[in-house]
């Protein structure tokens, strides 16, 4: 018989599925070290801690192996669901990178003999065990459909009780636990895809945007995070696509939208722009062209290098009309935004059409409190705007942490991404005037490298003059490469090869 190979193992079986069955709290399972028996039970647990002793790993799982190999030989011969639950349970604890083992689980679930919510419970011990396994990734995608199926169309839970955003606690863990974890990451993407498709609002794109930026800050090293952000900000620019159903920027709040749009100026500060007319000869500081006025849609042509005819009044959301539209003007000068400028365009034009919901509060001292929270809904060309501040905001990332820490290779890779993204803003914005799919993501779509060339020549095209991102890039590229350049001998490598990839894509400092 074989109990007669390890008699104690049913009995230790037993006692890890009644700890799981009476505490659901429990969260992490571990070896414990043990060199003998001493006649105790090998199982621990504590709080939301449970523990084996190391002695009886061998022998215990060599006992469900066989038992679990022998029923599935032995398919005729009829075997109780609960005692192929509980071998099943010991194996995957103790290995669970078995896919056979996991495929007889989906069985059981599907024959209604072990519960959805159990399951994910069991799959968090195992995954804080062995946090890089992708099978247990792969089997809580295939759970959770039904998890959410059994709420019902109209579920949409808060954050503290949505089972989406428990994935995400999940994989936060498993990314910690062990490094480069692409596949909690890539867990992570089908979340996000999932909360999507099913029209949930949680976990949100700015949560995730934020709590990835800690991560990264804290992870320089780490490639898997720096792609999942590559992921989000993909997402973020498609939303200027007139076929995405994200709806990341359905509704923002004017501060927010002030905010970002400050970042994006910032980022082009100081940076002029000469046109191809050449009737007059005229520079504007700063202080006397945009900063008086805010973004426009002339703004964002000049930061992706597209020239217009000439400036409607549809075009223009601050300032006035006239000073945007002077055609005979040879230069324009990139500075700060107006932080006024959006409240303005609240209450002066309808390009913006804003929400205001006031709540009153009296106190005991009879004092009366106003609170305002004003939302925005955006226009196409300032969702590309909003959009755009994504990249912006990873770029100087990115810049802080080369200068920050030395001889990290993902940072620069992280780099190179960022400069293959900007060419192609620079060639759906020209093409759409917004960032189209079919080019930002999908590999097929080739732009020629000569596109750019040497952005401190003017291109005889009338509809491309000098794109300020382009120039900004460059210039803030420049500065890190100088002193990457004095720092160690293998950083002076792998930024010799992000030049030789900045001049294949027609980016050359």
């Amino acid at each position: 018989m074989q109990e007669d190979i390890f008699p104690a193992a049913e009995k230790i079986l037993s006692d890890i599925e009644n700890i799981l069955k009476k505490d659901s709290s429990v969260k992490t399972f571990e070896i414990i070290p043990a060199e003998d028996n001493e006649n105790k039970s090998p199982v621990f647990h504590q709080e939301e801690c449970l523990g084996l002793a190391s002695w009886c790993v061998q022998p215990l799982y060599c006992y469900v192996h066989r038992r679990l190999f022998e029923h599935r030989r032995n398919k005729h011969r009829r075997e109780d669901p609960s005692n192929v639950a509980r071998w099943l349970l010991g194996a995957l604890l103790l290995n669970p990178d078995v896919s056979t083992f996991w495929n007889m689980r989906r069985e059981l679930v599907k024959s209604y003999k072990l519960d959805v919510t159990e399951e994910l419970d069991f799959t968090r011990l195992v995954l804080y065990k062995k946090a890089k396994c992708f099978e247990a990734f792969a089997y809580r995608r295939w759970l959770l459909p039904y998890v959410l199926d059994a709420e019902g169309k109209n579920y949409d839970p808060v954050p503290t009780e949505s089972p989406l955003c428990i994935e995400m606690d999940i994989t936060s863990t498993c990314a910690d636990r062990y490094a480069t974890n692409y596949h909690a990451f890539s867990h992570r993407r089908y979340v996000m895809a999932l909360k999507e498709s099913r029209g949930y609002t949680y976990p949100n794109f700015d949560s995730e945007w934020k709590s990835t930026l800690a991560w990264c800050q804290s992870n320089v090293s780490d490639y898997s995070g720096f792609c999942y952000r590559q992921y989000l900000l993909e997402k973020c620019l498609l939303e200027t696509d007139t076929n995405t159903k994200s709806n990341i920027f359905k509704c923002i709040k004017i501060n927010e939208y002030r905010l970002r749009s400050q970042l994006v100026m910032d980022y082009v500060a100081g940076l002029v722009v000469t046109s191809n007319d050449n009737n007059s000869q005229s520079n504007k500081t700063n202080e006397d062209s945009t900063a008086e006025q805010g973004p426009t849609l002339q703004t964002l042509d000049l930061l992706h290098g597209k020239a217009r005819p000439t400036a409607t009044s549809d075009d223009i959301v601050t300032g006035n009309n006239s000073s945007n539209s002077n055609s005979s003007s040879t230069s324009k000068s990139i500075g700060h935004s107006n932080s006024n400028s959006i409240a303005t365009t609240t209450c002066t034009t309808s390009s913006i059409t804003t929400t205001t919901t006031t709540t009153t509060t009296t106190t005991t001292t009879t004092t009366t409190t106003t609170t305002t929270t004003t939302t925005s809904q955006l226009v196409p060309w300032q969702t590309c705007f909003q959009a755009l501040s994504y990249w912006v905001e990873e770029c100087r990332l990115n810049e802080d942490l080369i200068r920050m820490y030395d001889d990290h290779e993902t940072l620069w890779y992280q780099r190179r991404y960022l400069a293959h993204i900007l060419t192609r803003l620079i060639e759906s914005y020209r093409m759409y005037s917004y960032y189209k799919s079919e080019i930002i993501v999908d590999p097929r779509h080739r732009i020629m490298p000569n596109e750019y060339g040497n952005v401190d020549e003017m291109t005889d095209d009338k509809s491309k003059i000098k794109a300020l991102l382009v120039q900004a890039f460059l210039n803030r590229t420049r500065d890190i490469v100088e002193l990457a350049m004095k720092r160690d001998t293998h950083e002076k490598l792998v930024v010799d090869k992000f030049l030789r990839y900045l001049d294949d894509i027609g980016l050359k400092l």
